[in-house]
């Protein structure tokens, strides 16, 4: 599965490597991918991880999770999580 997170305040490429070294982390997490410009990431995972796993990690990183914030092309619910098969 695919989940896209919208994370506002990332800028830099601390923020980059802190965002994706916490999702990749998370059980089940194969890969965690960040666009500093959309201010989004980009996580590869199993089944079985669920969305509020993948939110708490994020913010336990010291990041916040926001409704609807910048999404990538193709992210049609503005919503902050949004999972998809391949």
């Amino acid at each position: 599965m695919t989940t896209v997170l919208a994370v506002p305040e990332m800028s830099c490429g601390h923020c980059k490597s802190t965002v994706e070294g916490a999702l990749t982390s998370v059980e089940g997490v194969d890969h965690a991918r960040v666009d500093l410009d959309a201010k989004t990431v980009t996580i590869d995972h199993s089944d079985g991880v669920d969305g509020a796993s993948l939110r708490q990690a994020v913010i336990d990183a010291g990041y916040t999770v926001t409704e609807g914030a910048c999404r990538p092309p193709g992210v049609q619910p503005p919503s902050a999580i949004r999972a998809t098969r391949p």
